[in-house]
């Protein structure tokens, strides 16, 4: 199959498990509640994520990419829990202030890790100039 064809292929198969998941996910959070049907849902994604990797044979992930990946998980699942403990508990405006500050502590986050990354570089490169 070509690059063109295989990206086709799974843009169109991520629409298609996007859609029947929030599909899925607007009718179980009428017999669920939200905080249970995240912990469900990212529960089964990491299922299926580690039934796929097994079946297609794939390697196994050195331990900071699988930690990374872990964390990222756990990020976005809190993130969903804030998002709805905020949705049910605080008005309009005070959302918009908690978004606010929710975002400037990504961007912190995100560009400290560019910043850690980037003095892990130049520490090898001094280690690796002084051999």
């Amino acid at each position: 199959m070509t690059a063109a064809a295989t990206t086709s292929v799974l843009g169109l198969t991520a629409a298609l498990i996007w859609g029947a998941a929030d599909f899925s996910g607007g009718i179980a959070a009428k017999y669920l509640r939200v905080y249970w049907l995240l912990v469900l849902s990212h529960a089964s994604s990491l299922a299926v994520l580690l039934v796929l990797t097994v079946l297609m044979h794939q390697a196994r992930p050195d331990a900071y990419i699988l930690g990374w990946g872990l964390l990222s998980g756990l990020a976005g699942g809190i993130a969903l829990l804030t998002f709805f403990a905020c949705v049910i508990h605080f008005t309009r405006v005070k959302r918009f202030i908690l978004l606010g500050l929710i975002i400037i502590m990504v961007q912190i986050v995100f560009w400290s890790q560019r910043a850690w990354n980037r003095s892990i570089k130049n520490l090898r490169k001094q280690i690796a100039d002084m051999e």
